[in-house]
């Protein structure tokens, strides 16, 4: 299972990205050891242990509730009552923060950018659980579902054939959230590839504990030697289409400003979706500002964004060189300048992903 995970791509992707899907990922892993180890022999230190990891998970991640209704469903079949006193905890714990909740949730149902969820949804995450996010479906579909068929099968077969009672725990850790999103998603669209690496890991497990519930031997060795390969391969393939010498983004769109600027030179950037990443790379000196004339939206970053980082109207003079930050990806927003500023030089950076487009820079004076 740790070969697999090491290698799959749908791992590595968010493990590279500064978001809070692989700390999430730990966080449900690491609650269900202490939730088995509750269900063996209960005692207090590891009850603890237990309320303290899934509310980290719940302030790390709104989708984590689905994993911790999972591990709670569990607990009351199973009724293991006294393990109920850690949802309380955990709901006493989450009281702080019930607010900016119910704030967030009331935006989300306003405005989101999340697409409706279609009768592809799943088995397209499914794939993109094992193959990672860069696997073009619609090439291979024939394939592809031949592949979700066999490991659907693998899932089916460990469930039948194993006879240890955490094998219930684990589906419910990969189900459950499923379930969960697909009947939220009829009112407000959530379900989102990326959110399901909480049950990654157990979708992993679940079709292992198949493949080794084979009859024989070398049927085991062959199809696990397979699915590690799969994951090896799958890898190198998603690595390979990242294509990243051509894809220099950010980072080499500051560079160029770090070489080129000045000492009261000013830096403005036009997308709050790329403002962060620039304050990273920026060595300069200079304090980048985001023009936001407007309202933000509450997904743009709003949350770490101060008032002296954003400006409402450029100056109409330059007393200096001004460089302008924009993107063609998502959040683009390439406001005009004043008709005061003369265009000098332009350069363009294509980034990772499709989504991110490109990273345009144009010097002015």
């Amino acid at each position: 299972i740790l070969l697999c995970l090491t290698w799959a791509p749908f791992q590595i992707q968010y493990a590279q990205e500064m978001r809070m899907y692989s700390l999430g990922g730990f966080l449900i892993i690491a609650s269900c050891y202490f939730l088995i180890k509750l269900i063996k022999k209960f005692s207090w230190q590891n009850l603890i242990i237990y309320s303290l990891l899934i509310t980290a998970g719940l302030y790390t991640h709104y989708y984590l509730i689905f994993s911790i209704i999972a591990q709670a469903l569990i607990v009351l079949i199973w009724r293991k009552w006294k393990i109920l006193l850690a949802y309380i905890i955990t709901g006493l714990a989450f009281l702080p923060w019930l607010k900016i909740f119910i704030s967030q949730a009331k935006q989300v149902t306003d405005t989101f950018w999340i697409p409706a969820i279609s009768g592809t949804s799943v088995p397209n995450t499914l794939l993109r659980l094992i193959l990672g996010s860069k696997v073009k479906i619609e090439d291979h579909w024939i394939l592809y579902s031949i592949l979700i068929g066999i490991s659907l099968f693998f899932v089916i077969l460990g469930l039948i054939k194993t006879r240890n009672k955490f094998k219930w725990l684990i589906f419910s850790l990969f189900f459950t959230p499923f379930i969960l999103a697909i009947l939220l998603s009829l009112k407000q669209a959530i379900f989102l590839d990326r959110y399901f690496i909480f049950v990654h890991a157990f979708y992993y497990i679940l079709i292992l504990m198949g493949i080794f519930k084979l009859p024989k031997n070398i049927f085991k060795y062959i199809f696990a030697s397979c699915f590690v390969i799969l994951n090896i391969y799958s890898f190198f393939s998603y690595s390979q289409a990242l294509d990243l010498e051509n894809k220099p983004g950010m980072k080499s769109a500051v560079q160029y400003i770090n070489e080129n600027a000045e000492s009261g030179d000013r830096i403005f950037v036009g997308s709050s979706f790329v403002f962060f990443n620039l304050q990273y790379y920026n060595k300069t000196g200079i304090m980048p500002l985001l023009y936001a004339p407007g309202e933000l939206s509450h997904f743009s970053g709003t949350a770490i964004l101060h008032d002296n980082d954003i400006i409402k109207e450029f100056p109409k003079i330059l007393k200096n060189p001004a460089y302008m930050i924009n993107t063609t990806g998502f959040g683009n927003f390439q406001p005009s300048v004043p008709k005061t500023w003369n265009k000098i030089d332009e350069q363009s950076f294509q980034e990772v992903h499709d989504h991110q487009g490109w990273i345009i820079i144009t010097k002015y004076k």
